[in-house]
């Protein structure tokens, strides 16, 4: 760490008695985080002796955290005597404004609150009722149009769709049931062996693999890969 870097404070003595602070250094976080509780309490120190100038200029780098520090070592009020450059300036020319900014006003609370909530929670449960109904009800007026006119059927697309999502899927849902066998048949036999029941590997896998993991495998991957794959294909539709 270079030391000209670290944060520091000198105090000096003006020819008319006074005291002159003067702040060197990168006043930033990483460079005031070791020190932070000392230069609070110094700080806290030199704003209460009276008249004290205030000299930033050979501060290398002044963050929000430094501003916010000496912010408050001046109880949240420019110094009557603050020597700073322009830019430093203008950070505590924020830090002022966002302290005199006007709370906002509170909502006054009505008598009828609780009547107002009641029923704003009854108007959306009524849209969504009727929103609901009114899908109900296009599914089976088109069903019923389907069924009168089985010619509109798109039995094209349906058949592509099973094709995308159903065949095309096979092939990685068995790798991964593949690869997940060997590991379950690899840590069951380590287990078995000590009883000597190893000769059941077979039989657990089958049930293991087939019956109870298999289908939720081949959703789980079909969810994912056939999923992502509709939305790419309705992302890029024009």
């Amino acid at each position: 760490m270079n030391p000209m870097a670290v944060p520091s404070i000198k105090i000096l003595t003006r020819a008319d008695g006074g005291r002159k602070v003067l702040l060197s250094g990168r006043w930033t976080l990483n460079m005031l985080a070791p020190k932070i509780d000392n230069l609070r309490q110094a700080l806290a120190e030199q704003a209460v002796a009276g008249e004290v100038t205030w000299n930033c200029l050979d501060i290398e780098a002044l963050d929000s955290t430094g501003a916010i520090l000496l912010w408050r070592a001046w109880q949240r009020r420019l110094p009557g005597l603050l020597l700073a450059r322009p830019e430093q300036l203008r950070i505590f020319e924020h830090l002022e404004n966002a302290d005199h900014r006007a709370p906002a006003r509170e909502v006054p609370h009505s008598p009828f609150e609780a009547a107002i909530v009641l029923g704003r929670g009854a108007l959306r449960f009524w849209h969504s009722l009727v929103d609901f109904i009114t899908l109900v009800g296009q599914l089976l007026l088109d069903a019923l149009h389907l069924l009168s006119h089985p010619r509109d059927i798109p039995w094209r697309e349906i058949a592509a769709n099973l094709f995308k999502s159903g065949v095309q899927a096979m092939p990685v849902t068995a790798l991964v049931g593949f690869l997940i066998g060997i590991v379950l048949s690899y840590l069951s036999s380590l287990q078995l062996k000590q009883f000597g029941a190893d000769i059941y590997i077979v039989n657990i896998l089958g049930l293991g693999i087939i019956r109870e993991l298999g289908p939720v495998l081949g959703a789980v991957l079909v969810a994912g890969r056939s999923g992502s794959a509709m939305t790419a294909q309705l992302g890029v539709m024009r």
